[in-house]
Formats: C-alpha cells, structure tokens, sequence
C-alpha cells in the first residue's frame, strides 16, 4: 500500500520504502552527476541536500524506524555514500561509507535517524503533533526527582511494537537533556544539530 508517497508492507518492514526512496534520490543523483563539473564542492553539498539527501529521507519520521533491519540500514549508508563520492576530489584515497561522511562532513543516516526523532520528540512533549500520542509519552516516561535527561519506557504489548512511537523514542534515552524542552523549536534544533548532526 502507497500513501503520503510512503509504502506499507502488511508487517511495516519498510524494506520497500527504503528500496523506493533510494530508487528516487537515485534519479536526482543522476542529473547531479552530469552538471556537476559547474559546481564547487561545497555547491554540490547544497544540491545533493537539497535534491539528494530531501528524496532520501523524504517522510522518514515514518519509516525510518530504530530497529530498521540491518540490510536496509546499509542500503541507506551506501546510497548516500555514492552521492558523497560526487564531493570527494581527492580520487587518490579511498573512503570506507562512514570515512566518507566524516571528510565531507553530511550526517550519516544513523545520525538523520536519532536528529529526526528529537524534533518528533520536541513536538510530541510540546503537544505539537496528536494528542494520543502525547497521552502515551506521559504514561511511558519516567519522571523522578533526581531525572536530567529524557527517558522512556518501552512498551510491548502492541503487534506493531517496534514501529510504536513511544518505543522507538527510547532511542533517546539519556540523550536529551529535560531543559532542552522548554525551549523553542529553532533553538532546540540547533542543539540537536549540534549534538547529533555535526558532532562527528
């Protein structure tokens, strides 16, 4: 099943979706590819995150879950490292996947994945998004007196479990400073950038 340009398969195995979304940043590379003799390497950076990267991770909030298979996870890791390779002019060394992130300096899909929870997070604490899952987040977190950090518990008593929002929020756990979630959005983000994007 297709919605919102994101594919559900009858388990939420997202194998698919990870095939479809890399098939389609796949065709922006290509055009990328062609022009990119024009362009410095920090304007290709700006491209690929704005044609690239923008396909790849299009609604990945959904689908990019924690507990994605491992082949899916790799997938992605390649995927976004043969878009890098276009940024590298020293063709004389050659980078591993993860090498190649730290010279160019993009996040990797693990970093966009726990980034993009944070913001989920911020907007859930904050009552942003819907409301039964913001009920959720309050019967899931814990809350002591001596508690600095965002913590969560896991819950399994649902078929879907690991793509349960509450449960993949556990990602975070001690991770997320409680104070952050008082800020704003713009600020909170920039911590989070900070922290989880830029901190390689």
């Amino acid at each position: 099943m297709i919605g919102l340009e994101v594919t559900f398969d009858s388990k939420l195995q997202w194998s698919a979706q990870v095939s479809n979304a890399i098939l389609k940043a796949n065709r922006s590379l290509c055009a990328i590819r062609l022009i990119k003799k024009f362009f410095t390497k920090d304007e290709l950076c700006t491209l690929l995150t704005a044609n690239f990267y923008s396909n790849l991770f299009y609604n990945s909030e959904i689908w990019h879950i924690p507990s994605l298979n491992p082949n899916s996870k790799q997938h992605l890791l390649a995927a976004s490292s043969r878009a890098l390779s276009l940024c590298n002019n020293n063709n004389s060394v050659v980078y591993s996947y993860l090498e190649l992130h730290r010279v160019i300096k993009p996040a990797t899909p693990n970093q966009m994945l726990v980034y993009k929870h944070a913001i989920l997070l911020f907007k859930l604490y904050n009552r942003i998004q819907t409301t039964p899952e913001w009920i959720m987040l309050n019967f899931q977190q814990i809350l002591t007196s001596r508690q600095l950090n965002f913590m969560i518990s896991r819950n399994n008593n649902f078929k879907i479990g690991n793509n349960k929002l509450c449960n993949r929020l556990a990602l975070l756990n001690n991770k997320i400073p409680l104070s952050w979630l008082a800020l704003t959005l713009e600020s909170f983000k920039i911590k989070c950038k900070e922290r989880f994007l830029y901190n390689q």
